[in-house]
């Protein structure tokens, strides 16, 4: 099955992904630092991931500040269950249909590429594992 990341200025999509989800990409983007914006997500979304008593809110501020980014004020702070959830619901899905994901990036790179890319993985090694 496919996951698409759309752009939701476009289009609808089964879950909106953007900055108030449970997934949205904590980081604001100022000026031309999307690509580090979209790499430090992947810090942050790998990190709670790897780290069960990671707080989602404590590891957005550490990277901030290592990589002297602001936190977008559209930030939902989520728990990390939130975000373990939400991952599961679309992983749930995505398993037997297509789905679509959105955010507000497309077509330019998105934190929803990351989330795209760890749920085509888990699918793909369900797949090869059954």
């Amino acid at each position: 099955m496919t996951i698409q990341v759309v752009n939701l200025h476009k289009t609808t999509a089964d879950w909106n992904l953007g900055r108030s989800s449970s997934l949205g990409n904590p980081f604001k983007v100022e000026g031309d630092n999307l690509d580090l914006v979209c790499d430090v997500f992947a810090e942050y979304l790998f990190h709670i991931l790897l780290h069960k008593e990671s707080i989602p809110a404590d590891v957005a501020v550490d990277i901030s500040l290592r990589y002297h980014l602001r936190i977008s004020t559209a930030y939902k702070n989520p728990s990390r269950e939130e975000i373990l959830t939400l991952l599961a619901e679309v992983y749930g899905v995505a398993k037997t249909e297509d789905v679509t994901i959105g955010c507000y990036c497309k077509p330019k790179r998105c934190h929803l590429d990351t989330v795209k890319q760890f749920l085509d993985d888990r699918i793909h090694r369900s797949m090869v594992l059954s």
